[in-house]
């Protein structure tokens, strides 16, 4: 991704869909956890929301660098991060 102002490339929030919960049947209320966009990134601290049955709503405590529609998120218990939540398929970018 190319951009005349690096700073445009830090997003906050994405939606996720195609979700699968696996420590969860559905998430009722946003959850604080660990979410990675990729595979080489450190896992970064976010609120998780399930905005219906298919999507999810993840807001990063930290901005991202260049998250892209496509690429998978994986959501991790934050004590133990080893312990997979859930995860889905990055479909929309919303701009900060």
């Amino acid at each position: 991704i190319l951009s005349h102002n690096e700073r445009e490339l830090f997003i906050k929030k994405i939606l996720v869909n195609n979700i699968n919960l696996i420590a969860y049947k559905e998430l009722d209320k946003p959850i604080h956890a660990a979410a990675k966009i990729r595979y080489r990134q450190n896992e970064a601290k976010a609120i998780i929301t399930q905005v219906d049955q298919d999507n999810l709503l993840i807001e990063f405590d930290e901005a991202q660098r260049a998250p892209a529609i496509g690429q998978a998120a994986v959501i991790y218990d934050l004590q133990d991060s080893s312990l997979v939540i859930g995860g889905g398929t990055i479909y929309k970018i919303l701009k900060n």
